[in-house]
């Protein structure tokens, strides 16, 4: 029901990939009160905000609180997207397409995943490590290999539903 129909979709499919592997990286940063300050230090905001809060009891500042939470959410997602875009300019001239994962966490910067060419894993992995280098301290690179391109070919399947026989009771309506 599924190869024999799609047979030719799949040995398309299958070429294409066929050169190719998958490899993911996911930043992190290792400090994350390095970055609070880096975002307190660069907002003019929060530090208006903060000042605003200096003198109020806790009670009366929850409000207050909660929208300095929410700031400083927005801005560490901006510091975050600023330090993707980054990797990604670094290392798309070297693949063939790259994806965006979730990212799960605070200090968790990024989640790529790049389809290379096998031809040219190792010129990919040199530049893995000079950015490794040029982030020591400030953001660590997990690099992960040898996994099939799942974030890369996406085949649907519709099966039919299986028709109820006749004497059976199938769909019951009341």
């Amino acid at each position: 029901q599924v190869l024999q129909p799609r047979y030719d979709e799949f040995k398309r499919l299958l070429a294409w990939v066929a050169d190719k592997q998958e490899i993911s990286i996911k930043a992190h940063w290792p400090n994350m009160q390095a970055i609070f300050e880096e975002i307190g230090n660069a907002a003019p905001e929060l530090k208006q905000m903060k000042a605003a809060m200096a003198g109020k009891r806790q009670d009366a500042a929850y409000y207050d609180l909660i929208d300095a939470g929410r700031l400083v959410e927005r801005l560490l997602g901006e510091k975050r997207d600023a330090e993707q875009t980054k990797l990604l300019e670094r290392l798309q001239p070297l693949v063939v397409e790259h994806r965006v994962n979730r990212v799960y966490g605070e200090s968790v910067v990024s989640h790529l995943a790049f389809l290379i060419e096998t031809a040219k894993e190792d010129v990919f992995h040199q530049e893995v490590s000079k950015l490794q280098e040029e982030l020591t301290g400030r953001m660590n690179l997990k690099y992960i290999t040898g996994a099939p391109p799942v974030n890369f070919v996406t085949i649907v399947i519709h099966l039919e539903a299986e028709q109820p026989k006749e004497g059976s009771s199938g769909d019951v309506s009341t």
